[in-house]
């Protein structure tokens, strides 16, 4: 086998694992943060972005990761979707779930 191929194999399989290890980092970010617990009332207020909105859900514990949380918003659409108000949400949901529910204002 010629070292151009070795390389390319290596190439691919670095990419594979990398992969897998992204996707595998993805979906645990998107768990709920933990049972059951304490509903928390969320005020996001208008004119906030897709990115303050992440950002304030997880400092109150709400999601586990920002960064998870914006890439999801933009896959399912949802991030021009999300609306100001109070929300009543719970650590026991999943970040599509508290996205829909702002979503659904």
């Amino acid at each position: 086998m010629s070292r151009r191929a070795i390389a390319a194999l290596a190439a691919a399989a670095i990419a594979i694992t990398g992969t897998a290890l992204g996707w595998n980092w993805y979906r645990g970010a998107l768990r709920p943060v933990a049972g059951p617990g304490e509903t928390t009332i969320v005020h996001i207020p208008s004119g906030s972005g897709a990115a303050q909105i992440a950002e304030d859900l997880q400092s109150a514990g709400l999601i586990r990761d920002a960064r998870a949380f914006r890439i999801m918003l933009g896959f399912t659409g949802l991030g021009d979707r999300l609306q100001a108000g109070h929300y009543e949400l719970a650590p026991t949901m999943s970040a599509r779930e508290v996205a829909e529910k702002i979503a659904s204002g």
